[in-house]
C-alpha cells in the first residue's frame, strides 16, 4: 500500500479581484465619460442659444399674463429686445407706434393680425384691465411665429446679411 500521509490538502485558487480592472474597461469608461461630456456641452450650447432663450421668455410671458394688454406690453418689449440684438441699434431703438408695426410687418411677414399689431403698438398707452384674457392664446402663437421669423436668418450666432 502507498503511504498518503505526506500529501497536503487541495487548495482552491482564490478568485481574481475585480480591482484593478483590465485596460479595456478603463478605455470603455473613459469613452463613455467623454461622450457624456460632449452631449452635456451640446445641450448647454443648444439651451443657451438666443432663439431658445427668447422662446422660453415668450412662454413665461404667456403663462404669467392675466390679460391681453399686459401680455402685449411684454411681448412688444421682448420683440424689441430681440430686434435690438439682431439689427443695428440706430435702426430699431427709436421705433414706436406705427413705425414699430411697420418694422414688425417687414421682418415677420404676416405673423400678426391687424388687431394684434394695433394692440402691440398701443398696449403701452392702454390701461391694464381694458381687455379680457380671451385672446392671449392667439397672441402667443403669433408672437412665437414672429420670434422664429426674426431668428430665421441668423446662423452660428452671427447677424444675417438681411439685417442691414
Amino acid at each position: 500500500m502507498v503511504d498518503l500521509s505526506g500529501l497536503r490538502d487541495i487548495h482552491i485558487p482564490i478568485k481574481p479581484s475585480w480591482w484593478p480592472p483590465a485596460i479595456g474597461w478603463w478605455i470603455l469608461s473613459g469613452a463613455i465619460l467623454l461622450l457624456l461630456f460632449v452631449c452635456f456641452m451640446a445641450f448647454l450650447y443648444w439651451y443657451n442659444r438666443p432663439k431658445q432663450y427668447a422662446l422660453r421668455e415668450l412662454k413665461k410671458i404667456s403663462t404669467g399674463s392675466v390679460n391681453d394688454v399686459l401680455m402685449a406690453r411684454q411681448v412688444s418689449a421682448l420683440l424689441k429686445r430681440i430686434s435690438l440684438m439682431l439689427y443695428p441699434r440706430t435702426r430699431v431703438a427709436s421705433l414706436t407706434d406705427d413705425k414699430w408695426v411697420e418694422f414688425l410687418i417687414a421682418k415677420t411677414g404676416t405673423s400678426f393680425s391687424e388687431s394684434q399689431l394695433e394692440l402691440l403698438s398701443q398696449a403701452t398707452y392702454m390701461p391694464e384691465q381694458s381687455l379680457s384674457a380671451d385672446k392671449t392664446g392667439d397672441l402667443y402663437r403669433a408672437a412665437r411665429q414672429a420670434v422664429l421669423k426674426l431668428f430665421e436668418g441668423i446662423k452660428n450666432g452671427r447677424k444675417s446679411k438681411k439685417s442691414s
